[in-house]
């Protein structure tokens, strides 16, 4: 999520599109167990 937040205002300052891949590269699953484990991912 990270990843995508920076190439995100990087593409803004630039004026370009950005095409989100989040939704489409993770499971609901795997975006709630994500969120909800937020430690495990950044101790």
């Amino acid at each position: 999520m990270l990843f995508e937040q920076y190439h995100w205002k990087k593409a803004l300052q630039k004026k370009q599109k950005y095409k989100f891949s989040w939704n489409e590269n993770w499971s609901r699953a795997a975006r709630a167990s994500y969120y909800f484990n937020w430690p495990v991912y950044f101790p």
